[in-house]
Formats: C-alpha cells, sequence, structure tokens
C-alpha cells in the first residue's frame, strides 16, 4: 500500500509527497485503516487531527479500486483464454484480423508498408511480469473488432450451452463502457510506467540512470493526470463510438447507493 499525504502550504498551495510503502496482507478496508493508523502514529501523526477527514471514504474507495483493477485483468484473461481456447478458434481470429486490417486500409484508417499490419493473436497477462500486462491490453485493444466477430460466432455456434453461455458473459463484458473505459486507461498508464519495469528488470543499472527513468515516469504520470483527461475521455467515447457502444451520460446527477 502507498501512502500519500496531502497538505496545502501556508502559500495555500496544495501538495501531495509519497510517504510511505506498507506491506499488506489483504486489501480490505479495515487492513488498509490499521496499516495507516500504525504508519502515521510511528511519526506522531494522529489521525485526529487530520483536517477535512476522509479517511473512511478514501480507504473504502482505495481497495475498491484494488479490486477492480483486479477484476478487470481477470476478465481480460477470460476474453483471451475464450477467444483462443482452441487452434480453429485463433485461425478465426486471424483470419477476422486480416479482413479487419484491408477494410482499414482500404478506408486509409491504417499504415501500410513493411512490417506494419502484420497478423498477431491475443496475449494472457503472465503471473509476475507486468509487461505481459501491457502486451496483453495493446493487443486486445488492436483487435477487438476481431475477438468481438469470434465471441459472436461461439455465441451462435459453440458446441455446447455452456460454451455459448460463456462467451455471451465475456461478450457483455468486452462491450461494456467500464470495460472499455478500464481498458484503456491501463493502456496509457502501463505505457509509461512499462519503460520503467523493462529498465528496472535489467540485471545491471546504473543508479543515475534508474533514477532519471524514475523522475520521467512520475513526469508522465502526472502530466496524463493534469493536462491528459479530455484527450483520453475523448479517445474512450469514439473507440465507444466505433465500436456501438453506449456512453454513460457524464453531466447526469449521481445518486450516492445507487449503482
Amino acid at each position: 500500500m502507498a501512502i500519500v499525504l496531502r497538505f496545502v502550504t501556508l502559500d495555500d498551495f496544495v501538495k501531495e509527497r509519497l510517504f510511505d510503502l506498507v506491506h499488506v496482507t489483504d486489501t480490505c478496508a479495515t487492513t488498509l485503516k490499521k496499516e495507516l493508523i500504525s504508519v502515521l502514529s510511528h511519526y506522531n501523526l494522529q489521525v485526529e487531527n487530520i483536517r477535512g477527514q476522509g479517511l473512511q471514504l478514501a480507504l473504502v474507495a482505495a481497495s475498491r479500486e484494488v479490486l477492480q483493477i483486479h477484476e478487470f485483468f481477470t476478465q481480460l484473461n477470460s476474453i483471451v483464454t475464450i477467444v483462443s481456447a482452441s487452434s480453429k478458434r485463433h485461425d478465426q481470429l486471424q483470419e477476422a484480423q486480416a479482413i479487419e486490417n484491408a477494410n482499414l486500409v482500404a478506408q486509409n484508417e491504417l499504415e501500410t508498408g513493411k512490417g506494419a499490419n502484420q497478423i498477431s493473436t491475443l496475449q494472457r497477462v503472465g503471473d509476475t511480469r507486468w509487461s505481459s500486462h501491457f502486451n496483453s491490453i495493446c493487443s486486445l485493444v488492436k483487435m477487438f473488432t476481431a475477438t468481438n466477430i469470434i465471441l459472436n460466432n461461439i455465441i451462435e455456434d459453440g458446441t455446447t450451452y455452456a460454451q455459448r453461455g460463456e462467451a455471451y458473459g465475456v461478450s457483455k463484458i468486452l462491450l461494456s463502457f467500464e470495460f472499455v473505459f478500464t481498458l484503456h486507461l491501463m493502456k496509457e498508464i502501463m505505457g509509461i510506467t512499462n519503460v520503467l519495469c523493462q529498465a528496472l528488470q535489467q540485471q545491471s543499472q546504473y543508479i543515475l540512470n534508474a533514477m532519471h527513468i524514475v523522475s520521467t515516469s512520475k513526469l508522465l504520470l502526472q502530466q496524463l493526470r493534469d493536462g491528459g483527461w479530455c484527450n483520453f475521455l475523448a479517445n474512450v467515447k469514439d473507440f465507444c463510438e466505433k465500436h456501438e457502444i453506449e456512453v454513460p451520460n457524464m453531466s447526469a446527477q449521481y445518486v450516492f447507493g445507487r449503482g
């Protein structure tokens, strides 16, 4: 668990600083609260002295975000597994991707040239390598249309009721705004952090070079947070429009407690 303190300076500037990293056995709100209070007490910082306390809600939100990310990658793996379950489906996936590429080239929406438009396949998320998470996300974004086609084929022509039902379930997930939004958000974030992960996995690494990569990654993430939201959301909406995915009304009033 990363603990970040937000505070206001005497000049009324809001600052955020990474305060500590703590190992936790699980991510439920009770555990996070216990560890957070322990760290603050160690530095003689009492929770009751925090102004504008939103501790409980913040802990619950943090716990939910961790679980949502875990759920997202579980869903991603399920989609990849179903679509790539057999050689037949794998061949169908590549055939669908080849047709999609040809259509995009005909519409001048895809570059041509040596090494371009190569037919690839979906990649599973590995257990230990974070780079595999990024590669899996990129492969699904690239083959989104082809993946949807194969799922529809399984729904219609699956050999068993269980196959058809499973394909229908993950198809609903694939075509949901929440999944598409998270897919693109993780692609943006991991596109930045992947460079850092690759560098830190090298056996020999100069500390100054590592510090430079860390600083660059922090800067790019902060720039995405401060000024990248509008462009990011516009790209997600364009993607949803292309694939006929319903986009929720962002201006609608949110009622707390309702799903």
